[in-house]
């Protein structure tokens, strides 16, 4: 008998999905989905970070996951440049860009996404340009879920221009 490393085979069986795994999945990127629109909704100056940061949590248990599958980031301005910033204090001001990075847990499968807005609804020429670099598409795969393209960033580019003042 010999004993085998079992972390080859369970990291070869992550990839291996059910159709009710699929399922699983799926709903918790909309769960996520939701939440995240639901704060790009709400951004606007003299909130603070915490407020959005609940705003996200709550729309993920309202919608039926567990919670957040990790803590959530939610930083705008220099706070956005902070690694793993989790301190959510601040006030948004007008003219600066909230990151955050959040998603939801669903019968024990995580969603992560991250996504970047203007606090005011309108990105200025510097900050799309600045957004617009940071995006990795390199870092872009297909997957047994679907694909992420470019695309999908240009698609929230373009909701977070047409929120309302």
């Amino acid at each position: 008998m010999s004993i085998a490393d079992p972390g080859t085979l369970l990291h070869e069986l992550r990839a291996i999905k059910s159709d009710d795994e699929i399922d699983t999945l799926r709903r918790a990127a909309e769960i996520t989905r939701n939440g995240h629109v639901a704060a790009m909704r709400a951004t606007r100056p003299g909130l603070h970070e915490y407020e959005l940061k609940a705003l996200l949590e709550y729309e993920y248990v309202r919608g039926g996951a567990r919670g957040v599958a990790y803590e959530s980031i939610v930083a705008a301005g220099d706070n956005a440049t902070i690694l793993h910033y989790v301190t959510c204090r601040d006030r948004l001001e007008p003219g600066a860009l909230l990151l955050v990075d959040s998603g939801c847990e669903l019968d024990y499968y995580a969603s992560d996404v991250t996504r970047t807005w203007p606090v005011d609804g309108r990105f200025t020429p510097n900050s799309e340009r600045s957004t617009i670099s940071c995006w990795p598409p390199r870092r872009l795969r297909a997957s047994k879920f679907g694909r992420a393209s470019p695309a999908m960033f240009f698609t929230t580019l373009r909701f977070a221009r047409s929120l309302p003042d």
